[in-house]
């Protein structure tokens, strides 16, 4: 595949502005749009430069008349001028580029771009219905109440919408956070206890999930709630009563991005329900590894922009299922309108991807039309 043009966009998306590339090789066109965080990692690479999004799309390398086989080719090209931290010219650049590539192979193939990655399941949608964190600063301290049904796809969808719409009737709010969750000013526990009286009651079939994005609210080894502030035992206690109490099968990042060992703890104390990794892991495979030999998790959130290099976001997601580790493909706050990530996705059990939100509902969209 020989490059004829590579152009980097400046666009407009729901809650930010991001990036679109632009991609022309062997008389074809493809493009991509990728999505950046409210809430990132500390361990992730630096999604527009350490510059700003202007300097990144400026240093970027002219690859114009360069000739590609394969992905990795062409990020081995791309590494000769800036790190795997991507401080020059920036994550998501990169992937974008990626995925526009794989668009344009797949086209010269006559594939599909989920025929890139592995598996044949589409996942089914873990939806946010409840916002806090820094996604909704009035509303509780933990970033995301979530649900989840092993029905099939297309029912599960529908359960969720319907759950979502119920919730935000009983909670008395109209306001939606950036992810589509309904804000409420109400505890941690409060929300919890709305979300599984309406489970109780009418939805058997739901299952509860939590993001907690502890790394938002930690410092110097102290939880900062609202309404109180707690050490490392007692965040670790707390969580695990949680789970108890309110039947939770999911809970994601109970504590700070460093913290391998409380997180193995609480997946010890609580086997039947999955702790899952997100700033924890960043997407990256060596972080994963340390994990798995601490036997930290059960699941792991798959943030392609966190590493920047697909071949490492497959390498990680292959990493996961090796060990037993449940991969789980996750939206971005700041989302566009592109479906790639549910391509991504098939071959996975669950994806996070919002329930409601034209860009979040692009990615459901897209998984419907996929069938085997």
């Amino acid at each position: 595949m020989i490059f004829q043009s590579v152009k980097f966009e400046k666009i407009k998306i729901p809650n930010g502005l991001t990036v679109k590339c632009v991609l022309r090789a062997d008389g074809l066109k493809s493009e991509a749009t990728v999505p950046y965080g409210t809430s990132a990692g500390k361990y992730e690479v630096s999604c527009f430069s350490n510059f700003g999004l202007d300097a990144a799309i400026k240093n970027f390398p002219d690859l114009k008349g360069k000739s590609f086989k394969t992905l990795n080719s062409l990020e081995k090209e791309i590494l000769r001028y800036d790190s795997e931290r991507f401080v020059k010219i920036g994550g998501n650049l990169v992937l974008a580029l990626s995925v526009a590539f794989l668009r344009l192979k797949a086209k010269l193939e006559g594939k599909e771009l989920f025929n890139f990655f592995s598996g044949k399941r589409v996942p089914n949608q873990l939806g946010k219905v409840v916002g806090g964190g820094k996604h909704a600063p009035k509303g509780p301290d933990f970033q995301e109440f979530l649900i989840y049904s092993d029905k099939p796809f297309k029912h599960a969808v529908n359960l969720n919408k319907m759950f979502h719409k119920r919730l935000g009737a009983v909670l008395g709010v109209k306001t939606l956070d950036l992810e589509g969750g309904w804000v409420v000013n109400l505890s941690e526990e409060k929300v919890l206890d709305k979300i599984a009286d309406l489970r109780d009651d009418s939805f058997p079939e739901i299952k509860i999930g939590l993001d907690i994005a502890a790394s938002s609210f930690y410092k110097k080894g102290r939880y900062y709630y609202k309404n109180r502030v707690i050490g490392g035992k007692s965040q670790l206690d707390y969580v695990n009563g949680l789970i108890k109490k309110y039947d939770l099968f999911y809970v994601e990042d109970p504590f700070h991005e460093d913290d391998f060992d409380s997180f193995a703890e609480l997946q010890a104390k609580s086997k039947n329900c999955l702790v899952c990794g997100d700033d924890l892991l960043v997407t990256n495979p060596d972080r994963l590894w340390r994990a798995v030999g601490k036997s930290s998790c059960r699941a792991a959130i798959v943030k392609p922009n966190q590493i920047g290099l697909l071949s490492k976001m497959s390498e990680f997601v292959k990493d996961c299922k090796k060990n037993r580790v449940q991969p789980v493909f996750s939206h971005r706050s700041k989302e566009s309108f592109d479906d790639w990530l549910a391509d991504m996705s098939v071959g996975t059990k669950m994806m996070k991807m919002g329930i409601v939100g034209k860009e979040r509902e692009s990615k459901i969209k897209r998984l419907s039309k996929i069938v085997f």
